[in-house]
């Protein structure tokens, strides 16, 4: 009795450890086998790809990154036997030659793009003191000149009150370029509708990466000066007269590309009256253009800027009488346009005469305080009325002394009006500084300037440099 109670103890002891032995099995987690992913080799060159950065195939001639799935020599060949076929049968030194010059040029645009960290933080400093200081150096041409000017326009521009002072009332003027550019978006139906079919033309163009290069090696084999069209954008005032003249340019490209690829399109750039209007449209926007850019500028003066816009409006003027009388030499590729299709400008001088005319009045509207006759003295101090100049007081008597001296006439006439009158300030302080307003009050833009003036915050430099990419080429 005593062995088989023995016995039986063993038994259960045995059973219980095999219970435990099998609960531990039991609870162990079944082990996950980890997915090898493929690795970059560098024999892989030969196919035209080198490493990225995070172990990615990246194309040397494209650029283009593939996943890391695609590390298999029959896909990188595909790539590059599909996409660069004329590469297909370069040599590994060939791919590797420009492996190294992508390398080259990386390390050299990080060197110029890259301002260091004390610069960046210097340059957010001065630009604090400068505001503290209300001074505007683009508003000053010499550092003399800089807080008494620049309080000046706060004064006139903004209506702000200092120590107790207003100054006379100068009437606010507008940003030029914003109004020209306002002028210039009217457009009738017709001319609206050509348009929108090249903003379609050149979407569906450079939609894709592919489109893009077979549009190129068209333009290659047919001899155009250029191989690529330009994206439209409404937010940039230029874009339009150059989407539209490289358009034109490149009309019979387009022409051959869309009949194969989208000919609904094409259809447009077969009808010789419809391609007569996209030669105006490419020709007036061209001119507007050139209006833009020459108002545009450091130094350039509200003064100067009015004699060009009035310049324009008159050129219209007489644009409109020209086409009267079936000239059109003034529109360049109109004129090439019809004379080598043996066309007249009859079927379109309603169109053209209409746009022209409401262009004028668009003009007339957004610059209706364009006449500056009245600031003539500013322009030439020793040509004008005194008695008409509008000015009262002081400034009138130091402007009438001031006009009678002939050594000052010399220089004036060597100078120019926005060298000549800081020139002045010292000796005839009022009526220089209202000819100084007068010539910069267009460029005046002080909202920001005048937050970090007056705000008693102080700036947290360390987080703005941070968080802002420096462009040292501005």
């Amino acid at each position: 009795m005593h062995y088989s109670m023995t016995f039986c103890s063993i038994n259960s002891v045995s059973s219980a450890g095999c219970s435990v032995s099998a609960e531990k099995v039991n609870t162990e987690e079944p082990s996950v086998k980890k997915i090898k992913l493929p690795k970059f080799h560098d024999s892989y060159i030969k196919y035209g790809f080198m490493e990225y950065s995070d172990g990615r195939p990246q194309c040397t001639l494209c650029l283009k990154i593939l996943s890391v799935e695609a590390l298999k020599p029959y896909k990188l060949n595909r790539h590059l036997t599909t996409i660069h076929p004329e590469h297909a049968n370069k040599s590994k030194d060939f791919f590797q030659r420009k492996k190294e010059e992508y390398i080259k040029q990386k390390v050299r645009l990080t060197n110029i793009t890259t301002i260091p960290e004390k610069a960046q933080q210097a340059s957010y400093l001065a630009a604090l003191r400068i505001a503290k200081c209300q001074l505007q150096l683009r508003e000053v041409k010499t550092a003399e000149m800089g807080a008494a000017h620049y309080r000046l326009l706060f004064h006139s521009e903004v209506r702000w009150l200092s120590r107790g002072k207003v100054l006379e009332r100068i009437a606010a003027t507008h940003c030029m370029l914003h109004r020209q550019a306002l002028a210039s978006k009217s457009m009738a139906p017709d001319l609206h509708d050509v348009l929108e079919v090249v903003v379609a033309a050149v979407n569906f163009v450079k939609s894709r990466p592919l489109k893009s290069r077979l549009f190129a090696k068209l333009c290659t084999e047919m001899g155009a000066a250029h191989d690529r069209l330009l994206f439209h954008s409404e937010v940039r005032w230029l874009s339009r007269g150059k989407v539209l003249e490289r358009v034109f340019e490149l009309r019979r490209e387009l022409h051959e590309f869309l009949k194969e690829h989208k000919p609904d399109l094409e259809l447009f750039f077969s009808d010789q009256q419809w391609m007569a209007k996209l030669a105006y449209l490419a020709d007036i926007f061209s001119s507007l253009n050139g209006l833009n850019l020459s108002i545009q500028g450091c130094y350039s003066t509200i003064l100067e800027a009015s004699d060009k816009i009035n310049a324009f409006r008159r050129n219209i003027d007489l644009w409109v009488h020209k086409l009267q009388r079936a000239i059109t030499d003034m529109f360049p590729n109109l004129s090439e346009f019809l004379d080598t299709n043996c066309m007249g400008v009859d079927f379109m001088l309603n169109t053209i005469t209409s746009h022209l005319t409401s262009l004028n009045e668009h003009f007339s509207h957004y610059f209706t305080d364009i006449d500056m006759e009245k600031y003539d003295w500013v322009r030439d101090p020793f040509s004008c009325e005194v008695m008409a100049s509008g000015l009262s007081g002081k400034a009138k008597d130091e402007l009438l002394e001031l006009s009678s001296d002939r050594t000052l006439r010399m220089r004036f006439n060597m100078q120019g009006p926005a060298e000549f009158w800081p020139t002045v300030e010292k000796e005839y302080k009022e009526v220089a500084l209202q000819a100084m307003i007068i010539l910069y009050r267009a460029r005046l833009n002080v909202e920001d300037d005048l937050r970090v003036c007056l705000s008693p915050i102080t700036p947290r430099i360390d987080k703005l440099c941070k968080e802002r990419q420096s462009h040292p080429s501005h």
